[in-house]
């Protein structure tokens, strides 16, 4: 099939991000498609505060946009690490910081926080791995830190309003944009969508984009794909939502998303610019609705009253394919997990850069192979996994203090979680990926690869003296370094926004 004109239904930011990229690729091989977007403005866009990954960079290169262009029209600020707040114990945190793991040795982290358990807590993990974690742990921000090993080129995602970066790049696209509501779709006699049939108008294409997210308006609504369920896993399906203005900006704003167990899920803290956004993922499987506010309401109280929210209802699971015929769903269109580590902006940028690989391979032209290996990246490859990273957040918990938190650490039947059991068995939670996450979750989490047994029978005690020592000192010398850097509001101000002192 010679893909030459590719509409995609739904705007947000799955829709708008995968048309910039398309109309971009249009740009650089010169050829010649036609581009069309249908969106509703009036439904297509859920607009909460967005937290990402360091996958996002990729986008922004791509279409050659620069921090300065948009963050400030998109109330967006850097983030360099993900704070756990109670998920490990409560009254405990640990940081999960960006950028590639720095410290490779495993074992030498199990030895010295077995052999000196009072100093090496689960907290001090991340900073072992990656002294990045230091930044996001004391709340500064610099460019450029070669005693840390940081750029904020590399080594740093992004917080911003998702409502206000799909506006802006809606305004920068220069295709063909149609604002009306989707009614039905009409098909040809081999089961492909032939056209959309929209309150006004009527549009016709050879593939068809689905970004039209939990409604997945073509894959479920006119294909009828079979869903996979991650529900008996993932039991939070819902979100209270709200917006809080800052009381201390400079103590407030942080370089990273903080997120707080509760006693029936957990709450996302992401500092936009202007304001703090605040969810409660949750589940009412063992408490009402009513329940489930007072509790977030009570959170709320650091933040101020809490007098406006929304709920979010969403569904964990994916589409059994991604593409079928000439349709392929991009976002939550196709699958969702949950807020937690920003999955969901993850995703769509994993399946947007998969069909954009695939529409490039052979300039436009699509066989049954390249369907094939789509749906197995984004499904098997991608998703899937990610569904079992996010399981390790609930099952290395050590927290059976709510019926929530029992029944995801005692009662759920995890065992096709392949990431923690083959890391277990191969004494490896780094697995060979300078990326991974999860090390930082396991060890966060006080959960070992190793065997203490042994790390106490056998171990060189008078070494790993040394290694401590060491490692004291270097927790000195890097408090007194980042002590000059400045506080992660100042350094938004003065690159970012630009706020004189006297303004």
């Amino acid at each position: 099939m010679k893909i030459k004109k590719i509409c995609v239904l739904g705007g947000g930011t799955a829709g708008f991000l995968f048309t910039s990229l398309l109309e971009k690729y249009k740009k650089i091989s010169k050829i010649e498609f036609d581009i069309i977007q249908v969106y509703n403005s009036k439904t297509d866009t859920i607009g909460v505060g967005e937290s990402t990954l360091g996958s996002i960079n990729d986008f922004f290169s791509f279409i050659d946009l620069k921090d300065g262009e948009w963050m400030k029209k998109c109330d967006a600020t850097y983030k360099t690490s993900i704070r756990f707040e109670d998920f490990y114990k409560k009254e405990t945190n640990f940081q999960y910081p960006f950028g590639k793991i720095q410290h490779t040795n495993e074992n030498l982290w199990t030895q010295l926080k077995d052999t000196f358990p009072n100093y090496f807590t689960s907290d001090k993990a991340s900073r072992f791995f990656n002294q990045r974690s230091y930044l996001p742990e004391y709340n500064k921000l610099v460019e450029k830190s070669e005693e840390l090993e940081f750029n904020l080129n590399t080594d740093t995602a992004y917080h911003f309003d998702s409502a206000k970066l799909a506006n802006f790049l809606r305004e920068r696209l220069n295709v063909k944009i149609i604002d009306d509501e989707y009614i039905s779709a009409t098909k040809d006699k081999k089961g492909n969508i032939k056209s959309l049939n929209l309150k006004n108008n009527v549009i016709e294409a050879d593939l068809f984009v689905d970004c039209t997210g939990f409604k997945s308006l073509l894959l479920s609504g006119v294909m009828n794909e079979k869903f996979i369920d991650y529900g008996n896993t993932l039991i939070n399906n819902k979100a209270l939502v709200s917006r809080f203005k800052y009381k201390d900006k400079n103590q407030q704003l942080k370089s990273y998303t903080n997120c707080h167990a509760l006693k029936n899920g957990w709450c996302w803290e992401i500092p936009l610019w202007n304001e703090i956004s605040v969810g409660y993922v949750h589940t009412n499987k063992f408490a009402s609705e009513e329940e489930i506010f007072e509790e977030f309401k009570e959170h709320c109280k650091q933040f101020g009253d809490l007098e406006d929210y929304k709920v979010i209802n969403y569904k964990t699971g994916r589409y059994e394919r991604g593409w079928i015929k000439n349709v392929v769903a991009v976002g939550l269109s196709y699958g969702f997990l949950e807020p937690l580590e920003s999955t969901g902006i993850a995703s769509l940028l994993f399946n947007s850069f998969r069909l954009l690989e695939v529409l490039s391979k052979r300039d436009m032209f699509i066989t049954k192979v390249d369907k094939d290996a789509f749906n197995y990246s984004v499904g098997n490859d991608n998703l899937d996994n990610l569904k079992n990273f996010i399981e390790l957040h609930y099952y290395l918990s050590s927290r059976t203090d709510s019926e929530y938190w029992d029944y995801v650490t005692n009662e759920i039947d995890y065992d096709n979680n392949r990431l923690v059991h083959r890391s277990i068995v191969s004494r490896n939670f780094i697995d060979n990926d300078p990326l991974s996450g999860i090390p930082y979750i396991a060890y966060g989490m006080n959960y070992s690869a190793f065997s203490k047994a042994f790390n106490l029978k056998d171990n060189k005690k008078e070494d790993l003296k040394k290694i401590r020592d060491d490692f004291q000192q270097i927790e000195k010398k890097v408090k007194r370094l980042i002590e000059k850097y400045p506080s992660t509001y100042e350094f938004h101000k003065e690159t970012i926004y630009r706020i004189s002192k006297t303004s």
